[in-house]
């Protein structure tokens, strides 16, 4: 999931009951790729940016990178609680 802005970012992870992100890398400088874990133990990989960061071709490149990458088998080097 591509998530541009922080309110749109916050109100998605609220929504989707998500209580924890492991940082799994920085795809780009100053954008996040993270492994959103719910409450409920489901999981699915999030990459977030600010709203005012970066033009269209970012977006395609983020695109590409959520496509290209798989975060099965990728170690986590930081958790942070969400609640």
């Amino acid at each position: 999931v591509l998530l541009s802005g922080g309110e749109i970012a916050e109100h998605f992870l609220k929504a989707a009951d998500v209580n924890r992100l492991r940082l799994i890398e920085e795809p780009l400088p100053g954008i996040v790729a993270a492994k959103a874990e719910t409450k409920s133990n489901r999981s699915l990989v999030v990459v977030t940016k600010s709203g005012s960061f970066g033009n269209e071709q970012v977006l395609y490149e983020l695109i590409d990178y959520l496509y290209k990458n798989n975060y099965k088998n990728k170690k986590h080097e930081f958790e942070r609680s969400l609640t």
